[in-house]
């Protein structure tokens, strides 16, 4: 399943901006204004970009419709940073990749780990069932793969890898399709590094789970805590005719980990929850902070969490799609990031063009989080800025798929 597309077009009012900038302190710096990647072997319809994450000084691109081992078999850039510009360092491909697999379609990166998701890769229990591979950097700085990954009940169309992230020695992977309590009810797997080994230690499932939740189309993990988005969740409640549901309001579920076993600690809505509002279609976490988007809230949203002092993550703030001149974003909180006291939140369309996105950056100062930077695209045609999205430290990663580039700022 493809990423939700959204569409309006856009116009900018320069007096707005100039005013905005000099009010609010807030920056609006065009794409062109910081180092552009593209691929060594550049091709337009690769989809370069579908996917980003950055970590030290290293970052991720997927490419999920390159073709070097069969028609959209996919594949990953690493670039790293010279200390002055960044530049390639390799391109990884599944040694086992085939036509349609999407390798590439998630990426994520730890330290000297990385983790790929190959969601439509075929094996004997059926068509689209998934896979994630795991590449580790050796003493010479290159990057082997080390593993595949198929957990042995998946079935076909499961799309396990749909979404996978890593922090350390843990790596959490989704399978939104999964069928184990009704149809695309949704599930995750944790694997655990022990003494250089990587196996599976949990599969993960909501308490309250049901048909249609897609529980794994979001994943994220820091340290001992894992969320994971279910967007199409559904809040149920009793109101003067008995049951009644918020269809697809999504939920987000916090798992921790105790004595070496994951288990859920609590499920998180939006303080305004309503029908069809997608929450928890793209999350990330750190220590203290917990970022979800709500594409489909409106014209789009994303949730800020802090963790207490008992380890629960409790709403801090709403962020609603901004305004710039008389238009907002469409689809805002399609993907979101978070590292240290900044939030990004991402959209495809924004600006004067269709579909040339924007990137909006928030800081926290003083318990209050505030707009700091906007960043929006240079191109003159739809290259989907802002599909993929990634903070790290002072760096924020880009990436426009459909002109196959991504973005790489420092701030």
């Amino acid at each position: 399943m493809e990423k939700l597309k959204f569409s309006l077009v856009s116009k900018i009012s320069v007096f707005f901006v100039s005013l905005l900038v000099v009010i609010f302190g807030v920056s609006f710096v065009s794409a062109a204004s910081n180092q552009k990647l593209t691929a060594s072997d550049f091709n337009n319809a690769d989809r370069f970009g579908d996917v980003v994450e950055v970590s030290s000084s290293y970052a991720v691109v997927g490419s999920s419709l390159d073709d070097d081992k069969g028609t959209d078999s996919g594949s990953v850039y690493v670039y790293y940073w010279t200390g002055s510009v960044w530049k390639q360092h390799a391109k990884l491909t599944a040694n086992d990749g085939s036509q349609n697999d999407k390798f590439g379609y998630s990426v994520a990166i730890s330290g000297n780990t990385i983790v790929v998701g190959a969601p439509f890769d075929d094996n004997k229990a059926g068509v689209d069932t998934g896979a994630i591979y795991v590449f580790e950097k050796d003493s010479t700085n290159k990057w082997i793969q080390k593993n595949k990954f198929t957990p042995s009940d998946v079935l076909a169309y499961d799309n396990f890898g749909f979404s996978v992230d890593v922090d350390g020695n843990y790596i959490v992977a989704g399978a939104y399709l999964s069928d184990v309590n009704g149809n695309d009810s949704g599930s995750a797997y944790v694997y655990n590094k022990s003494l250089n080994n990587w196996s599976l230690q949990k599969k993960l499932t909501a308490s309250n789970a049901a048909w249609g939740d897609m529980f794994g189309q979001s994943v994220a993990i820091s340290g001992q805590s894992i969320v994971v988005g279910a967007p199409k969740a559904s809040k149920t409640y009793y109101d003067d005719w008995g049951l009644a549901k918020l269809v697809n309001s999504g939920a987000v579920y916090h798992f921790v980990l105790a004595n070496s076993n994951w288990s859920e600690k609590q499920v998180i809505l939006a303080s305004d929850v309503k029908a069809n509002d997608i929450f928890g279609y793209s999350v990330d976490v750190n220590a203290n902070t917990l970022v979800v988007g709500a594409p489909y809230d409106g014209n789009g949203s994303a949730y800020i969490f802090a963790k207490n002092r008992t380890g629960l993550f409790s709403e801090e703030k709403k962020i609603v799609s901004p305004m710039v001149g008389r238009y907002s974003y469409k689809g805002f909180g399609l993907d979101v990031s978070v590292s240290g006291d900044y939030v990004a939140v991402s959209s495809e369309n924004k600006s004067s063009v269709l579909n040339t996105g924007s990137v909006n950056i928030y800081k926290k100062v003083l318990n209050n989080w505030s707009l700091k930077k906007q960043l929006i695209s240079d191109s003159t045609s739809a290259d989907a800025f802002g599909y993929s999205v990634a903070l790290y430290n002072n760096y924020i990663l880009v990436g426009a798929p459909q002109s196959s580039a991504t973005y790489l700022y420092s701030f």
